[in-house]
């Protein structure tokens, strides 16, 4: 759950910098597991207004399980998609949270109106997308390794020229994205995260005292 909350705070905090205000006509989540809940969950409890969601899973228990989920806290029009490609073309804050282990995804022309994209899989699109892209990582050099789509663009193109910017240089302000391209953030995930999502939790469990002190949990602290 602290690798889910990490995942989906990270996706937020880039929404919250690229659409403001923080409102979405219509929501399109690729891949409706654990992650992509956590992420819905994130956005409607950050203020978030939804109009509309589209779904795609290719286990359709997935989709209804999350259709479901949404209904239930207030999104009233959800539709499950009958294709990616019709998804992705309708909507303007996309999700992606499969197990892809390859892209899968080449019609650039599905992104023809140029959606903000939560790359969250990091395997989904081809390197003729993230070509056509405005592209942010939250580390280049994470993001630039393991046969991400930014790694197999990077082997393609010779170079790193695609890369934006950071999550960092963004909310500092100091990108200038082309309105005329989709935008892709692709955060890889860092430990730095998870602890300071686990420290927000324990701080929150000492203030209301429903901690449990273990005195003997590191049974030898010291190496000397």
């Amino acid at each position: 759950m602290i690798s889910a909350s990490r995942t989906a705070a990270s996706a937020v905090l880039a929404a919250q910098n690229l659409i403001k205000p923080k409102t979405v006509k219509r929501l399109g989540i690729v891949g409706c597991g654990l992650i992509a809940r956590y992420v819905l969950k994130f956005l409607l409890n950050t203020g978030w207004t939804i109009s509309a969601l589209d779904l795609f899973d290719l286990a359709d228990e997935y989709s209804m399980a999350m259709k479901e989920y949404a209904q239930e806290r207030g999104i009233k029009e959800v539709q499950i998609s009958s294709t990616k490609e019709n998804l992705i073309s309708s909507c303007d804050l996309i999700s992606f949270t499969t197990t892809a282990d390859a892209p899968y995804i080449d019609d650039i022309s599905v992104f023809s109106h140029n959606p903000i994209i939560l790359h969250l899989s990091l395997r989904d699109l081809s390197s003729k997308i993230i070509l056509e892209s405005n592209n942010i990582v939250d580390d280049v050099d994470h993001c630039l390794k393991s046969a991400t789509s930014l790694h197999l663009t990077e082997q393609e193109v010779g170079n790193r020229d695609f890369v934006t910017g950071t999550i960092d240089q963004l909310i500092q302000g100091k990108l200038t994205l082309d309105i005329h391209k989709p935008t892709v953030y692709s955060p890889f995930g860092m430990g730095i995260l998870d602890l300071a999502v686990a420290y927000y939790v324990y701080q929150r469990a000492v203030l209301e005292k429903i901690t449990v002190s273990i005195p003997d949990f590191f049974y030898e602290p010291t190496r000397i």
